[in-house]
């Protein structure tokens, strides 16, 4: 059941007149200094007149008569006995009461039962004026008067509100403590010891302290900065017109005996690096992004999902290095050696050339070599490959470098089962050729008669090379010479035959004409005799 309860509190006054007459009541030969507990004594009252009983209080200080924040409490009276509406409570706000208005905010509820209910309105505390107490007490922390007038504090006192000292004889002879924020005009000359930190002023810079700078700074002398430090604004180093937040007219150097340094350099989303590392790479400067060395050789890779990449410059060579994501420390992709051979996938050079490449190599432009190119892999030729002065492609043939050599035997044979086609590449550009119309052969047709000029791509698609092409054209023509050498000789033979045989048959034709011319020169006396003798033997029978 709610109850309407009403309250009607004695003036403070006659409270703190009771507590002190209480205080000195109980000891009359000494005095005490005030603490900061009271007793406050007020009225309760019930709907049907003055209650009685046991009931819990709460007191709530606040500097408002309504609204804001409580400057102290609540503080809990439980069972506090009430009898005929009045009731004596106890309270210790400590050192809440610094001179302003306080109001005294109340709530109420039957012993340990439900709710609060919070009385209105505020009551106010009015104080009463403290007995002065004379300068001879002898408590060393009670303020007491000396022969000139002063007063003096001999022991250790806590100044709580706003005070002027506005002597100059006012002096501090023992330790001041506190954080001074109340303290003005100052003269920092009659200052000695440690000023706080705090009390500085934030272009003064600190010894052992975070600093801001918040207006301009000049160096005049040598400076070093050893610890971090953050410059938001532009940074000059001899130069007096600045143009960007970094200005240094003059070298620029980072160096250490046995400490690694390196330049930072941060960029999009990792970070470049200018650094010497002479346990991984060796003497010279070096240029990195997404990647560096530290001091005992070790690679560090800051964005471990995107590429890296190094540049380095030695003792007369230079390294250009690069890797892609997820596989650590940049490759050395070229390198110039001191004499200007420039090696591509390769640190050693070939002795004697001038670009040496391991891997294959794609013309695709006109591209001019003068002097020797060593290829270590394929090399692409994407139009036309010019050779000034005509002549073809030098390979090591000196006897002294050869062994196991045997002549090639039945080369035409093999090339005659070779089939030269007309075609045209599917898709010419993914495999670096040349669209339209073609002439070749057919590298699984090839691969069946000389095996070791077709070769297998990691693609799985195979390509020829022409190994030994032009030996084996020079021993097919031998080859087809020795046939025609044969075949003459033997026609030669034949013809020597027929010649011998036609010169007896021209005899034979000469003794068969000669005989022939005997006949006739015979043939009519032959005739004349035959005649006679015909005539003679008709005469004999008749």
């Amino acid at each position: 059941m709610k109850r309407f309860i009403t309250i009607h509190p004695r003036l403070l006054s006659g409270i703190l007149s009771l507590m002190t007459f209480a205080a000195f009541d109980a000891h009359l030969s000494t005095v005490f200094a005030q603490g900061t507990a009271f007793t406050y004594q007020g009225g309760l009252n019930t709907a049907s007149g003055p209650a009685s009983g046991s009931f819990d209080f709460t007191f709530t200080l606040f500097g408002l008569d309504s609204g804001g924040s409580p400057l102290a409490g609540p503080l809990t009276n439980s069972a506090t006995e009430v009898d005929d509406g009045l009731f004596t409570a106890t309270l210790d706000f400590g050192p809440a009461f610094t001179g302003a208005n306080c109001w005294l905010e109340i709530g109420v509820r039957t012993n340990g039962s439900g709710p609060f209910a919070i009385l209105a309105p505020r009551q106010p505390i009015t104080p009463s004026p403290y007995s002065i107490i004379a300068g001879d007490v002898s408590s060393p922390d009670v303020a007491r008067l000396s022969a000139s007038g002063f007063q003096v504090f001999s022991g250790t006192n806590l100044f709580t509100g706003a005070n002027s000292f506005n002597s100059p004889g006012n002096s501090f002879l023992g330790i001041f403590t506190g954080d001074g924020s109340e303290l003005s005009n100052l003269n920092s000359a009659n200052l000695s010891g440690t000023l706080p930190d705090e009390r500085l002023s934030t272009n003064v810079g600190l010894l052992n302290g975070t600093q801001t700078f918040s207006g301009q700074k000049t160096f005049a002398a040598q400076s070093t900065f050893n610890g971090q430090s953050t410059f938001n604004g532009a940074v000059n180093v001899n130069a007096l017109t600045p143009s960007s937040l970094l200005n240094i007219a003059g070298d620029l150097q980072l160096y250490g005996s046995a400490v690694y340094q390196h330049l930072q350099l941060s960029g999009g989303n990792s970070t470049g690096f200018l650094y010497g590392s002479y346990a991984h790479f060796g003497d010279g400067v070096h240029l990195g992004y997404n990647y560096y060395a530290d001091a005992g050789g070790t690679g560090h890779v800051i964005n471990t999902g995107a590429g890296t990449s190094r540049v380095s410059v030695g003792y007369g060579n230079i390294e250009l290095a690069t890797r892609e994501a997820g596989d650590g420390e940049p490759f050395i992709r070229m390198f110039v050696q001191d004499d200007g051979a420039v090696g591509i996938n390769t640190t050693t050079p070939a002795a004697g050339v001038t670009l040496d490449v391991n891997g294959a190599t794609l013309l695709e432009y006109a591209t001019s070599i003068y002097g020797n190119l060593s290829v270590s892999g394929v090399l692409y030729a994407y139009s036309s490959a010019y050779k000034p002065g005509g002549g073809s492609w030098a390979s090591y043939s000196d006897e002294r470098l050869k062994k196991n050599i045997h002549p090639l035997k039945g080369v035409l044979d093999n090339l005659l089962k070779l089939r030269g086609v007309s075609f045209e590449y599917k898709e010419p550009e993914k495999i670096h050729e040349l669209a339209g119309l073609r002439i070749g052969m057919i590298a699984q047709e090839v691969e069946k008669v000389f095996p070791d000029w077709v070769s297998t791509g990691d693609d799985g698609y195979k390509s020829v090379t022409y190994r030994g092409f032009e030996a084996l054209t020079v021993e097919a023509l031998r080859e087809l010479r020795a046939e025609k050498d044969a075949k003459i000789a033997a026609l030669e033979k034949q013809n020597e035959q027929l010649e011998k045989d036609l010169s007896e048959q021209k005899a034979m034709l000469a003794r068969m004409e000669a005989r022939l011319d005997r006949l006739e020169k015979t043939a009519p006396r032959v005739a004349e005799d035959a005649s006679r003798r015909l005539t003679q033997l008709s005469n004999e029978r008749h």
